[in-house]
């Protein structure tokens, strides 16, 4: 057995189900772990010195932006590797045989991804219109805290096999399990470190 796909079953069995293990042992997706953990760090960074702006009098700060922002970007870095949505797919799967109702079981994930879209685009919608004074200073990190959503709600359909035809194209499956990830994230980082960068050159070093 090849010993990628022996790491890999690690995470995932051959019938779909989910243990402790490694998700993508590939150099691509320890890259993207990584970006994930650096991304996360420069929010930090961002955040305590917005915070530390704040108590000086300085007007205009979010610094719990840039704290939301960490938190959500530390916990998809994480499941990068723990792969807990095939876990969550393990036992819904159990339950809806055990329940009865397994044959209408994409109707209740058309549902779900329905409710976490409109979940996504609302908190994006919430974010944007709390940032409404200040807009010009983060408008960036809320262009890659929405690319990122996009990108797990996709991740999402692929996963519940709702988007067969359109993934199939290499280039398009490409780019989304790929590009619009990293985009994503390079943005988010790219967003945070700008942030502190001119939050240092406005105090003065």
């Amino acid at each position: 057995m090849d010993a990628n796909l022996t790491i890999t079953l690690a995470a995932t069995t051959p019938e779909g189900e989910w243990y402790l293990g490694i998700g993508d042992p590939t150099v691509w997706g320890w890259l993207s772990t990584a970006m994930y953990f650096v991304t996360a760090w420069l929010c930090w960074r961002a955040w305590r010195r917005e915070r530390a702006e704040q108590g000086r009098d300085r007007g205009g700060l979010k610094p719990e932006f840039w704290a939301v922002l960490g938190v959500l970007v530390l916990l998809l870095g994480i499941n990068k590797q723990l792969d807990l949505q095939t876990w969550m797919t393990s036992v819904a799967r159990k339950a809806a045989k055990s329940e009865g109702w397994y044959k209408r079981r994409h109707e209740v994930q058309l549902v779900f991804l329905a409710v976490m879209g409109i979940a996504g685009v609302g908190g994006v919608g919430v974010v944007a219109w709390s940032l409404r004074r200040v807009w010009r200073r983060y408008w960036l990190g809320v262009a890659g805290m929405a690319a990122l959503l996009a990108y797990v709600a996709l991740r999402a359909s692929s996963f519940h096999r709702l988007d067969d035809v359109l993934l199939r194209l290499p280039v398009v499956e490409r780019f989304f399990s790929r590009g619009l990830e990293s985009m994503a994230v390079g943005t988010v980082g790219f967003a945070a470190w700008w942030a502190r960068k001119t939050n240092a050159e406005e105090d003065g070093g």
